[in-house]
């Protein structure tokens, strides 16, 4: 019988295909450094990636391996504590917990500057799905720490999230703002659509597509809107509406190429990034 994985059928004796960092691997598959007699190299934390019940592709990327090392002025990090570290390093960062996930990523931010690893005015934050949660907490909270922001196919008015698409199946690990005050109570501290100031905000690109049936396009549409308008700076903030596409998963090559180029082709152009070409 076939089994399901990620959000797709996979068949009896089809290798199963992980993301590891920047790399896709077959399972079972071990690495140099993972083979018997040699160090094993733990996975970076600025890779780690939680995934919700029925969003397999939730989406928090790296810098793309075609930028050289030395030339790297972004650090993508997304810190929504999954099970890495076992269930009880999820339960610390669920719920009432959540802002947690975003002092972590702040943490980091800051710690990447002020050690040198980046420039403090060269630092971008990217993500999608529940990882554009993190960015939209992110860019509300702390808008002066970033360059740039990616936002794509987020979650962002998390009073509201509940009531569309799948949003009711996700209550679990955020609360259930309607029917729990004590839920709506946290909730409303932190959610991006509801704590946005007025401030200079990053040049910063929201995006999402017209047949998600995830998250609801509201969701980008509206705060896109709300930045504009509290924006006091001179950088900008726009959306882009992909509408031949849903979530993420099954996108023609063709697709991905013309959407990957415009996002990070603006993160790369706000950065001041310099990309050889390949010849």
């Amino acid at each position: 019988m076939p089994a399901v994985h990620g959000g797709r059928v996979r068949h009896r004796g089809e290798p199963r295909v992980v993301r590891v960092g920047r790399r896709h691997r077959r399972a079972g598959v071990r690495r140099p450094s993972e083979r018997r007699g040699s160090r094993r190299r733990q996975p970076r934390a600025a890779h780690r990636l939680r995934w919700l019940p029925g969003e397999p592709d939730a989406d928090v990327r790296p810098v793309p391996a075609a930028v050289p090392r030395r030339r790297r002025r972004v650090r993508a990090r997304d810190a929504p504590r999954g099970t890495e570290y076992g269930e009880p390093w999820h339960e610390a960062g669920r719920r009432e917990h959540k802002q947690r996930v975003f002092d972590d990523a702040l943490a980091v931010a800051d710690g990447i500057a002020e050690t040198g690893w980046a420039d403090p005015d060269r630092i971008g934050v990217v993500g999608g799905s529940n990882g554009g949660l993190l960015v939209g907490a992110l860019l509300t909270q702390r808008p002066e720490r970033w360059a740039v922001a990616l936002c794509h196919v987020p979650l962002l008015d998390m009073l509201r999230f509940h009531r569309f698409l799948l949003g009711a199946s996700w209550t679990t690990e955020y609360g259930h703002p309607e029917e729990d005050p004590e839920a709506f109570a946290y909730i409303r501290e932190y959610s991006p659509y509801h704590n946005a100031p007025e401030a200079d905000y990053p040049a910063t690109m929201f995006t999402t597509a017209l047949g998600d049936t995830r998250v609801h396009p509201s969701h980008a549409r509206k705060m896109t809107a709300l930045v504009q308008e509290r924006n006091t700076g001179g950088e900008p903030v726009i959306l882009r509406v992909e509408d031949d596409a849903g979530h993420g998963v099954g996108k023609p090559t063709s697709m991905q190429v013309r959407e990957n180029s415009e996002r990070w082709g603006f993160v790369f152009e706000r950065l001041g990034m310099d990309v050889p070409r390949s010849n």
